[in-house]
């Protein structure tokens, strides 16, 4: 998503989460979320964390802003990658350690 073929699509996702009073796209910002939210959750639902699938929508969308503001594509990379590894290490521990605690545990290895 962040290579050339996808980079359109990241332009256009910020120009229409901006467009307040251009009105591009009524609703935007609400369909964003809630037609996010559900593949989200579906996905860690199939890992028994439904509730992480807020979490994962917030990532995305603030790499997509955090790409969208500095062009830093390598950096949002690296932080995505940072990201999983994280929560790869909640769930599966099958506890509720918390994502704080789990990305330290990942830089430890």
């Amino acid at each position: 998503m962040t290579g050339p073929v996808g980079r359109p699509y990241l332009s256009m996702f910020g120009k229409l989460r901006e467009s307040a009073e251009q009105q591009l796209w009524p609703g935007f910002r609400h369909e964003a979320t809630t037609d996010w939210l559900q593949p989200f959750e579906d996905g860690m639902r199939s890992i028994g964390r439904p509730e992480l699938g807020t979490l994962v929508l917030a990532v995305v969308r603030g790499l997509i802003m955090d790409i969208e503001a500095t062009g830093d594509a390598s950096r949002a990379d690296q932080a995505f990658d940072d990201f999983l590894a994280a929560l790869t290490a909640v769930t599966t521990r099958g506890n509720r350690v918390g994502l704080s605690e789990a990305a330290f545990d990942t830089q430890a290895t």
